[in-house]
């Protein structure tokens, strides 16, 4: 069961820096040699980079995209709907920097102040066990913890746009 307060991430978020090992978190979770350098090359997204997002106690829709001309080239626009609930349920969608399908548990933590997506597998049954903490540090800062398999981690952080 959902906590009594979850917060509401809805609006336009650029992304604008990142604390971390990019380069080694991507590899970790199965990013290419190729599609690593051009990310690279495209300052890993920052500043080009927007995540549109609706957001209730039960459902998130994110529309990922980018104005990145390097990054179009290797990431795809993507519109995520996915269900929140604490039933552990697979769902089925499409990861946003590779394109792939992949398996996903949504859920809020126990003080809901975070949303917590876990990767489970790719669409070949491959495991992928890659968790994403999304949470609003303060009504302009979103930011998203992610963490691989093999303990690599990054931070990224976005801001509202005014519209």
């Amino acid at each position: 069961m959902a906590p009594a307060a979850v917060p509401d991430f809805t609006g336009t978020w650029l992304f604008t820096c990142y604390d971390g090992d990019m380069e080694a978190f991507l590899k970790s979770v199965g990013c290419g040699f190729f599609n690593r350098t051009k990310a690279k090359a495209a300052k890993y997204g920052q500043g080009s980079m927007e995540q549109v997002i609706t957001s209730t106690r039960s459902t998130i829709k994110i529309v990922d995209t980018t104005s990145n001309e390097i990054l179009k080239m290797i990431r795809k626009d993507v519109t995520t709907d996915l269900m929140i609930d604490d039933e552990d349920t697979e769902q089925e969608t499409q990861e946003a920097g590779m394109g792939r399908k992949v398996h996903v548990k949504v859920g809020w933590s126990t003080d809901g102040k975070e949303l917590l997506t876990t990767f489970v597998k790719i669409e070949d049954d491959t495991e992928m066990p890659w968790v994403t903490r999304r949470y609003l540090k303060d009504d302009n800062m979103m930011v998203l913890k992610q963490s691989s398999a093999t303990g690599e981690e990054i931070t990224r952080y976005f801001t509202r746009k005014q519209e």
